[in-house]
Order: structure tokens, then sequence, then C-alpha cells
């Protein structure tokens, strides 16, 4: 029973290392494709965070990984909690269709968290 109470206490701590505090962002990833003026459900996790944190803003992002521009500055209407885990956005369709595209969230903390980059067609 020692030796049993030990491993699990052994992979509780493997996995609580492979996932720090934070928020990581799901849905779209790399490989996704958008549509324009289709609607799509981002979403992500919250791991460890404290239940009073809000994301800020939503930002969409274009461009390469050293020259991140800005082609809509905050897609939310009002911050939002973390918690939600899920948002819905529907892709303007006066969007330049492009494989560089990533989403940045802006936390309460003041932490930027970032998408992988993915396409709108």
């Amino acid at each position: 029973m020692k030796y049993i109470l030990a491993f699990v206490m052994f992979i509780s701590a493997v996995f609580a290392q492979i996932s720090p505090p934070g928020i990581y962002i799901t849905f779209p990833v790399i490989g996704n494709i958008l549509r324009q003026g289709s609607s799509y459900n981002i979403t992500w996790q919250a791991n460890d965070l404290p239940p009073e944190l809000t994301i800020d803003s939503i930002a969409l992002r274009n461009g390469s990984a050293t020259s991140l521009g800005f082609a809509i500055q905050n897609i939310l209407t009002e911050p939002i909690p973390a918690s939600y885990l899920t948002y819905n956005w529907t892709v303007p369709e006066y969007l330049f269709p492009d494989t560089n595209y990533a989403l940045s969230f802006f936390d309460s903390e003041g932490i930027t968290t970032y998408s992988g980059f993915f396409t709108i067609a």
C-alpha cells in the first residue's frame, strides 16, 4: 500500500510539472483553417489560476513569429473570466486570407499567451 501511495504521489508531481499554471489556447492551433464569415469557439485550458482572473483582450495577430502585427486589436466586447474556457467568434469577411494568423490573450495579471499559427481562408 505504501508503494502505491508513493507511486501516485510521484505521478502527480510529474503531471504538475508538465502543466504549469497558465492559460493554454487549444483552438485554433497549428493546422486549423478558419473560414471568413464562419463562427468558431475559441477554446483554452486554465491551469491553477485564481478564480478572479479575467481575459481582458483577445487580439488577432498576423505576420511572422518575429514581427506580429495586429489584424484586430481586441475581438472581445468586455473582459471575460478565464474560467469560461471558450469564446464564440465570427471571423470577419474583410480579413485577408493568410496562413500566418495567431491569437494573443492578455489577462488581468498582465500576462500574454499566444496561440500557434493558423490559417484564415
